[in-house]
């Protein structure tokens, strides 16, 4: 039977549920008068419950259904007991206060009040929101559950329905469980209105009063119905916050698609909150796992577009970690699983590079070799190759590279010459070693310290300079401090004599036979788009000749020995500007090779159909930047391998001059 509590026919007459059938008569007739001569507001309405319009159908109705199925009607609604009870006049607070003081006791006026308040609370909880529609459901439903068990409230009933039919006794066993199945029925209705309104906070606490009597009314397959009805209203959800993602394309602004996720993340996290209350309410667990993997796809979806759109790799690791805590599904467990290692690798990547601008070295080979573990076989080229770029940078990176072309020439075993081994590296098989004034080839003075290449017979490809040690730099300046002092000692020693150069002996100035002191070796002209840039550097061999005596008259030579001094002096100039010149070339060339590098890694990486439009305009204004780079480069390569070439015979013709000017001394 199809009943409605919120239609009971005594509170449509608004009589108590004990009221004789003749009272309901007159009761009719009065309303029907009422309504004819349009006074609808003169019957007094009980009320702790809001009044309900009438007409002459609903009137008809509720006679209708006293006169059929009394004893429901009776059982939810209140009795006065023949005035034993008040409930005309007061708020409802004051009549449930009256009421609960008559409980207790072992009467039929206490099993009366105790239904009533069971009733009154019931309609109490159909008619307002909130927290109190809670706690008088609760209430309600604990009364109900005594009135069910309470023996002297049914006896009660048992004696109105003998004297309503004439003596014939009623089914009472029948009404209770009428009782239970109008009692399930409404309270699940409650809980669909609140799901239908998203009230997940007041499904939930109606899922918990529920549960505290489900041995009473048995809601165990309507609490799963209630689970899936829910995983799926979420879903629902999620889904439309995933159509809105879907309009985010690679070419959005990356400020309003920022805008936009942050709306999608607020929004997925306010679905959440809503429906986990419930869920662990219901305590659905398929229609949980079943949320839950679907909020994972939104969170990894969410990471994607950070990632590919706005290029915040950051929180693409945040969102795709987040969704890792929540995937349920194997196969969705390693999706993520991917998606975490490329993000992560591009976020070790990107940490690389910062960490090499500031010079960190260490940092960032601990940051690349993490993302060497996290990358596939494709992508490991690329790691290995900016692997070897931070470490050349490391071994270079206290290289004063414009202090590369120290003197090396020694005469009867005095001059300079390196000596020592130390911080070899053997992928650049270079070391650094000790640039020394040697005296009799013995190591006197440390002068400076150089990164260089053995390239054989005591050649060397010299990288730069480097800081000497802090016990060389003790060592130099106590073998000054000597050399000072004696020098003192000496002067003290001989003050009342000088020591003059005999004028039979003139000094004759006898300058050696050298190559260009600052020259390279020509450059490697680059050609093709996107080449590695090359150079090869050969270092000079200084050839040190010992001096020819004999030659000319002395006026003669001193005019030949000025004349030379002049032009070593500006082939000097002009070999450090070709040193800076080559210096800037290979500058150049290291920045192309970056380059080149970058645009390596992109084909490598991606196909014309998977690359994001971010890295397509990038590496489009990359190759644009290297070809025009490119050009210029070569176009100075040329300029300078033909000055160069113009040096070294300069540095020819002032070498056979040195040779003849030795010749004819």
């Amino acid at each position: 039977m199809e009943y409605s509590l919120e239609q009971n026919a005594f509170r449509i007459l608004c009589l108590p549920a004990d009221a004789p059938p003749k009272e309901v008569y007159k009761q009719q007739r009065r309303i029907e008068n009422a309504l004819e001569i349009g006074d609808h507001d003169w019957v007094d309405g009980f009320s702790f419950v809001p009044a309900i319009p009438l007409s002459q159908e609903t009137i008809l109705d509720a006679v209708h259904r006293i006169e059929k199925q009394r004893e429901l009607e009776e059982l939810f609604w209140v009795h006065d007991l023949e005035g034993k009870f008040e409930f005309q006049s007061g708020t409802a607070d004051r009549i449930l206060a009256t009421l609960r003081y008559n409980i207790g006791q072992n009467t039929t006026k206490s099993a009366v009040a105790q239904h009533n308040l069971a009733v009154i609370q019931s309609y109490l909880a159909l008619n307002v929101a909130g927290t109190r529609r809670i706690e008088y459901w609760s209430d309600a439903l604990r009364y109900w559950n005594k009135t069910l068990d309470n023996n002297i409230f049914w006896q009660f009933m048992q004696d109105r329905a003998e004297t309503l039919n004439d003596g014939r006794n009623g089914n009472h066993q029948d009404l209770r469980t009428a009782a239970k199945d109008v009692l399930r029925r409404v309270l699940m209705n409650e809980v669909w209105a609140t799901i239908d309104t998203r009230d997940y906070k007041a499904a939930a606490g109606l899922a918990a009063i529920i549960r505290e009597h489900t041995q009473v009314f048995g809601y165990e397959d309507f609490m799963s119905d209630v689970g899936e009805r829910l995983a799926n209203d979420g879903l629902g959800r999620i889904g439309s916050v995933m159509d809105r993602l879907a309009g985010i394309k690679e070419d959005t602004d990356k400020q309003i698609a920022r805008k936009q996720l942050l709306t999608a993340e607020a929004d997925l996290r306010r679905i959440a909150q809503d429906c986990d209350a419930a869920f662990a309410a219901f305590s659905d667990k398929k229609a949980r796992r079943t949320f839950r993997d679907a909020r994972a796809l939104a969170l990894q979806k969410l990471s994607i577009l950070y990632f590919n759109v706005v290029g915040d790799e950051e929180e693409a690791l945040r969102l795709v970690v987040e969704a890792q805590a929540f995937a349920q599904d194997l196969e969705i467990k390693e999706t993520l699983a991917d998606g975490w290692r490329h993000v992560q690798r591009a976020l070790c990547c990107s940490e690389a590079i910062a960490l090499l601008k500031q010079k960190n070295f260490v940092a960032a080979q601990d940051k690349l070799a993490t993302a060497l573990k996290l990358s596939t076989e494709e992508q490991k080229a690329e790691i290995e190759e900016m692997q070897e770029t931070v470490h050349r940078q490391r071994i270079f990176a206290d290289v004063d590279t414009t202090n590369h072309n120290p003197s090396l020439s020694t005469y009867n075993g005095i001059g300079t010459k390196f000596y020592g081994k130390r911080d070899y590296d053997a992928k650049t098989n270079s070391y650094i070693t000790v640039h020394w004034l040697v005296l009799l080839f013995l190591p006197i003075i440390p002068l400076a310290s150089y990164r260089v290449t053995d390239i054989g017979a005591d050649l060397y490809r010299i990288y730069g300079r480097v800081p000497l040690t802090p016990f060389l730099r003790k060592y130099r300046w106590c073998v000054v401090a000597a050399i000072v002092l004696f020098a003192i000692f000496v002067m003290v020693s001989n003050n009342d004599s000088s020591s003059y150069p005999s004028s039979s002996n003139p000094y004759v100035y006898t300058p050696p036979r050298t190559s260009s002191p600052k020259s390279g070796s020509g450059v490697s002209r680059l050609a093709g788009d996107e080449t590695p840039i090359t150079s090869n550097e050969d270092f000079d061999q200084r050839n040190n000749r010992p001096p020819v005596v004999g030659g000319s008259s002395f006026a003669t030579r001193q005019a030949e020995k000025a004349a030379i001094e002049s032009e070593r002096q500006e082939l000097q100039q002009l070999g450090e500007s070709i040193d800076l010149r080559k210096q800037r070339l290979d500058n150049d060339s290291a920045e192309l090779q970056v380059m080149q590098s970058y645009m390596t890694s992109v084909r490598s990486n991606y196909t014309e159909d998977t690359v994001p439009e971010y890295i397509r305009q990038k590496y489009n204004q990359t190759v644009r930047e290297y070809n025009s780079k490119l050009a210029e480069h070569n176009s100075a390569v040329d300029e300078y391998n033909t000055d160069l070439r113009q040096y070294r015979g300069r540095i020819a013709d002032f070498n056979r001059r040195v040779d003849r000017y030795n010749a004819n001394r």
